[in-house]
């Protein structure tokens, strides 16, 4: 398996010299295909060519640079190949992280488009946002500093579709299903994967939420749970 791994970014250059990075994405096998027509289309909408196939769709950036969606064991993942000796060592991480952006749009817009002809799709509560390794995010609200960012109204869900980029659907513990990722001081999760920087996934009343440096009103579990000048008081942060 790992033999097959390696020489499908390689299948994408014919007589270059190429390499890649992948990375997980949360849908299941089964789902993914689900949203191949969406990539293949968004991509074409924006003059890059995309060949959809039965286990994979395929983009090439104007610049070479080749994004394959492929749902192949051991789960459906994004590939990013591009020829590495034609670029400066120096600006490898930089090319990586420009065509994962790039992707990163692609895949925000295909689910978007996908949740709008879904029929009896789980409606968004917060607008969609790209997420997971050198995202495109939406411009943050100013806040004070070390200030834990805001948590967002939990999108319900029946599955990963319904999520935005990076987030995962999961049961919060009293059985209703949400989406989770990236979550601010007060975010549902089950485990600290689900929190954002600096936050941390602890015990609140029949769920667990993400606490970190709160503000006044943000859940808590100590003082340290606070940002500073605060302290903990009947499980929320206050002066």
């Amino acid at each position: 398996m790992r033999r097959a791994l390696i020489l499908l970014p390689l299948a994408l250059c014919t007589g270059c010299a190429t390499s890649g990075r992948f990375y997980q994405l949360p849908l299941t096998q089964s789902e993914a295909p689900l949203v191949f027509p969406a990539l293949a289309s968004i991509a074409q909408d924006m003059g890059l060519e995309a060949t959809q196939y039965a286990d994979r769709v395929n983009v090439a950036l104007e610049d070479g640079t080749a994004l394959s969606w492929v749902n192949l064991p051991p789960g459906f993942r994004l590939w990013i190949t591009l020829d590495e000796k034609a670029v400066p060592a120096n600006q490898l991480d930089v090319k990586y992280r420009e065509a994962k952006v790039r992707a990163d749009r692609i895949w925000q817009l295909a689910i978007e488009a996908r949740q709008k002809n879904s029929v009896g799709a789980a409606v968004l509560v917060t607008p969609p946002n790209a997420g997971s390794n050198a995202t495109v995010a939406t411009p943050a609200p100013h806040r004070a500093p070390n200030r834990a960012p805001a948590a967002q109204a939990s999108s319900s869900c029946r599955s990963a579709l319904d999520c935005r980029s990076g987030q995962f659907c999961k049961d919060r513990g009293d059985g209703a299903t949400v989406c989770m990722g990236n979550g601010g001081a007060g975010s549902p999760c089950t485990s600290g994967i689900d929190c954002g920087p600096g936050q941390f996934c602890k015990d609140h009343g029949a769920t667990k939420v993400c606490m970190g440096r709160g503000g006044p009103g943000d859940p808590c579990a100590s003082g340290i749970d606070c940002e500073g000048g605060l302290f903990c008081r009947d499980r929320s942060c206050s002066n």
